[in-house]
């Protein structure tokens, strides 16, 4: 047998296994189109596609969201449907009982989710988020509420919070696009105010909250009464500081907001007090109970975060509002009666 036969031989059985393996991947990634990666999960995620991202960010996105079993099948997917360059970026409405050629099927039309842009401004406490959402037609206020308390939520900043809470302070605000449509919703608004806690409170702030010596909820619990008080954000460390100085001090922190949350109820949720906050006992009034109360009392944003973690170093106990959106500070109680009759607020 020549050596030309033998080697045409050779090459010719080579070609044989490279077409057999060639079908046998192009058959798996046929077959893969039709096998979604969850036949029994309908819950609807939002999947935004930005403009300019690379096929294979996004189908490695995918992947991680549990809506495709593979990223590189869908990769070859794609290739084999000649689509790589038909997607589109946007927003888009995904669940992982879609088959990949329904997920591709989709990326590759206009977007057609229905959005709602929502600001959630610092400070607000859940039941007004609920409100807000609720009227936009985002949630049901009844399952948005009940998920706050029960839900199950794997956020490595979350473990810190006391069992049986809420997630009070950890929704964080900001200016969101919601969808209005598809089931699991509300699920999915807590799950995007999560994970936006997560990415702007990194972890490395969250290092330099537990140096103080406290935990991470202690700090967003303080942060959130520092939200409420704080107008300048200047004055953001310095309130931080007052309060650190009074429970180092022992002192009760005398904190109206805490006392408008423990009165707060629908259709008025930061109550004006009219009343002797000494007189409500509430675990969240701190004019009767000392030391932090038992959770965050709204939603703090980045700035009163920070502050709670890097307050400003002086001896002040004590401050009034001055009806400007500033406020006298004192380090005595005779300076701070002085301040309250200078701001009118006696």
């Amino acid at each position: 047998m020549s050596t030309v036969f033998r080697l045409f031989r050779y090459l010719l059985g080579i070609g044989v296994i490279l077409l057999v393996l060639a079908s046998g991947v192009t058959f798996y990634a046929l077959t893969d189109l039709n096998r979604p990666a969850n036949a029994a999960n309908g819950q609807q995620l939002l999947f935004t596609i930005a403009p300019g991202e690379s096929v294979a960010t996004i189908a490695t996105r995918l992947e991680q969201q549990h809506l495709i079993t593979s990223a590189t099948l869908f990769r070859l997917d794609l290739k084999l449907r000649n689509v790589e360059s038909a997607i589109k970026a946007g927003d888009f409405q995904l669940a992982p009982s879609q088959t990949p050629q329904q997920i591709i099927d989709t990326i590759t039309q206009p977007p057609s989710a229905s959005l709602s842009q929502v600001l959630i401004p610092e400070g607000w406490r859940i039941g007004q988020i609920a409100d807000r959402l609720a009227a936009l037609d985002i949630v049901d206020k009844t399952r948005f509420l009940s998920l706050t308390m029960t839900g199950t939520f794997h956020y490595d900043f979350l473990p810190d919070r006391p069992r049986g809470g809420d997630i009070e302070g950890y929704l964080f605000p900001d200016t969101y696009s919601f969808a209005r449509q598809g089931t699991g919703r509300e699920q999915r608004v807590l799950d995007m105010m999560l994970a936006n806690f997560g990415r702007r409170i990194t972890p490395d702030l969250r290092g330099q909250a537990t140096e103080r010596g406290y935990t991470l909820h202690q700090i967003v619990t303080l942060a959130s009464i520092v939200e409420r008080e704080a107008q300048v954000d200047a004055e953001r460390p310095i309130i931080a500081g007052v309060f650190y100085n009074r429970l180092d001090q022992g002192m009760k922190l005398d904190a109206d907001p805490t006392t408008q949350y423990a009165l707060g109820h629908a259709g008025d949720w930061w109550p004006l007090l009219r009343l002797d906050p000494n007189t409500v006992d509430d675990p969240y009034n701190t004019y009767v109970h000392p030391g932090l109360p038992p959770g965050p009392i709204s939603n703090p944003g980045l700035a009163s975060i920070d502050a709670a973690i890097h307050p400003a170093h002086h001896d002040y106990l004590y401050f009034v509002a001055c009806g400007n959106g500033k406020h006298a500070f004192a380090t005595t109680l005779e300076e701070h009666e002085r301040n309250r009759v200078r701001c009118g607020n006696r």
